[in-house]
């Protein structure tokens, strides 16, 4: 990629989707990560869209934590958010989208390098670190890379609507273990992240993450 355009600054290999199934139709309602043909962008809701069945390179907005490659003049010039700690939950997200705000059309996703994510279950687990993290550092994201207009504000908190009813469905019709505790972590964090908006929204997270272990 580097060599056959000099434009390129970041480039990431294609993960091979899992099948999307109906979730995916409901992600895309409430702004959530889903599929997209030819297509990889960054929403307002602080995720992301993946291409379906890619064949061949298209430029994208963002690059997996998973698999991602920069010219060494990006990581000179754009330093990691240190704000963020441990799992640091949306952390990629957030380094190739400033990258592409600062220089679009500059990031690329190749079918050309094909790869399998086997991720851990037991590394995904919703516990309540995680849950809270998800939140607290969503906004603390939404704050520093979109604009808080009115319209973007709607997007976020109708995608913040949207996690509650999917954590609430499958905790009332799959019943996995963990499933209540993850709802109730949630709705707790929410309410951290409205009584932290202020401290949030300068970039000081310190009261949460303080609390990490």
């Amino acid at each position: 990629m580097y060599e056959t355009n000099p434009n390129t600054f970041g480039v990431q290999g294609y993960i091979q989707p899992e099948n999307p199934g109906k979730l995916d139709r409901l992600h895309r309602i409430f702004f959530w990560f889903h599929l997209e043909r030819n297509k990889c962008r960054v929403l307002h809701s602080v995720s992301a869209t993946y291409p379906l069945d890619l064949d061949g390179v298209i430029p994208c907005e963002w690059l997996s934590g998973a698999n991602h490659s920069y010219r060494r003049k990006i990581l000179d010039e754009f330093e990691y958010d240190e704000v963020l700690l441990k799992y640091s939950e949306g952390e990629d997200l957030e380094y190739s989208y400033r990258v592409y705000c600062q220089y679009p059309g500059s990031l690329f996703i190749t079918s050309n390098a094909k790869l399998v994510h086997k991720t851990s279950p037991a590394g995904r687990t919703l516990g309540k670190e995680l849950v809270y993290m998800q939140e607290v550092y969503g906004l603390y994201l939404f704050f520093k890379l979109f604009e808080p207009n009115l319209k973007n504000f709607l997007i976020y908190f109708w995608s913040r609507i949207g996690r509650l009813v999917i954590s609430l469905a499958r905790a009332v019709i799959k019943r996995p273990t963990g499933a209540i505790s993850e709802l109730q972590h949630r709705l707790g964090a929410y309410i951290l992240c409205l009584r932290c908006a202020d401290e949030i929204r300068r970039g000081n997270l310190t009261f949460f993450n303080n609390t990490l272990s």
